[in-house]
């Protein structure tokens, strides 16, 4: 019975504490909730194409295209219609400028590519080139005002 009653314990602990770190649910109030109609009209204004809008976790999740053409997945809070989390499957050659927190590619400067030994790897030789040495700067004396 002590070793029943030990489990028990343990297993309900042990998932209580699951739940605290996997916490990534909305809880706004239903009678707080805007319509998804709204959420729809808001995003179509942003040129986005709408496939779905359901409800997850308490949670709207949105699955689309933006302008681009790339595969959407949002989440969003059901009162205030604010964004909780944001992925973007990017088609080759996408257009990135309407997402100007991702770096600009250069133009005429090919993507970094890693570097591929010519022979076989051997154990315990390293395989990558070392890096390049940090150039000093010059010492400068403070100024005085």
């Amino acid at each position: 019975m002590k070793h029943l009653l030990l489990t028990a314990t343990t297993l309900a602990l042990a998932l209580g504490a699951s739940n605290a770190y996997a916490d990534d649910d909305c809880y706004d109030a239903v009678a707080n909730w805007q319509p998804q109609e709204t959420l729809r009209q808001l995003l179509e204004a942003k040129e986005w194409q709408v496939n779905r809008i359901k409800v997850d976790d308490g949670c709207y999740e949105v699955t689309g295209l933006d302008k681009a053409g790339n595969r959407i997945e949002a989440q969003f809070s059901p009162a205030s219609l604010r964004v909780r989390s944001f992925d973007v499957e990017f088609a080759d050659n996408a257009d990135i400028s309407g997402y100007p927190m991702l770096p600009a590619p250069v133009s005429g400067v090919a993507a970094p590519v890693a570097a591929v030994p010519a022979a076989p790897i051997q154990p315990g030789v390293p395989v990558a080139a070392p890096a390049p040495a940090v150039p000093a700067l010059p010492a400068t004396a403070p100024t005085q005002p």
